[in-house]
């Protein structure tokens, strides 16, 4: 039986793997490549990476800012979004996990499994694999992913805007470092004629915006946290520990 399993996983590996282009095809002579954490690959106004296997189901921190904005829209250097993800390899399909940790058990306790059930890790983004680089990593086009209305990583409830105007919308630069990989993409947003804005949100017309992504690879060895405190700093980040007494 095992054996039986292990051939039919084969076959369907080797399935996956016929129905990608190679990989000249899709990284071309054309192509402007940076190297670092992730290999980026720049052809024309279209942004591919190329993710080592060693960094597939790894966590990343994903910080989302304002770097530059239109007079009156929010401010330079807000922080629109905080999360960690991963991404995740299914077929020929890889995705982006938003990976959330304010509930947690011990995994030894009988309700771990209704804690786990009840955080299930939500899909940001699915991206089909075109090919696959040295050693098996995938690589996949996310221009999308900036330049794109993605509400986990967009400014649109910041800004109070409507829509994303694709075609005042581009990605300015991709630079990988060897643990981070830091993203500028100008958009241009319209608020259509709506009720007085909240203070700091556009009024209805447009708003163009610098918006900065910064992932950053997460140490193996978890920090060890520090216990919130009133009397340091503003922000906390709240956890719920369903297998402790309290």
């Amino acid at each position: 039986m095992r054996l039986t399993f292990s051939l039919a996983l084969l076959f369907v590996r080797i399935a996956c793997a016929d129905d990608l282009q190679t990989y000249e095809k899709v990284v071309t002579k054309d192509a402007k490549t940076s190297t670092g954490l992730f290999t980026v690959h720049r052809i024309a106004d279209r942004f591919y990476y190329e993710i080592p296997k060693s960094e597939l189901d790894k966590e990343f921190l994903w910080n989302t800012r304002i770097a530059k904005t239109t007079l009156g829209v929010a401010f330079g250097g807000a922080l629109t979004s905080e999360r960690v993800v991963r991404w995740h390899r299914n077929a020929n399909k890889l995705l982006l996990l938003d990976v959330n940790f304010e509930v947690t058990a011990d995994p030894r306790t009988p309700i771990a499994p209704s804690v786990a059930a009840s955080d299930n890790e939500t899909i940001v983004m699915s991206f089909d694999i075109a090919t696959l680089g040295k050693d098996g990593a995938p690589v996949i086009e996310v221009t999308r992913l900036f330049a794109g209305d993605i509400p986990e990583f967009n400014v649109r409830q910041r800004i109070g805007a409507t829509y994303l105007d694709a075609d005042r919308t581009w990605i300015d630069r991709i630079s990988p470092y060897p643990d981070n990989i830091e993203v500028e993409a100008t958009q241009t947003w319209t608020r259509n004629d709506s009720p007085a804005p909240a203070a700091g949100q556009m009024h209805p017309g447009n708003a163009t915006i610098v918006v900065h992504h910064s992932m950053v690879r997460l140490p193996e060895t978890p920090m060890r946290p520090r216990i919130a405190d009133d009397r340091v700093g503003f922000f906390t980040s709240t956890q719920v520990d369903y297998s402790r007494d309290e």
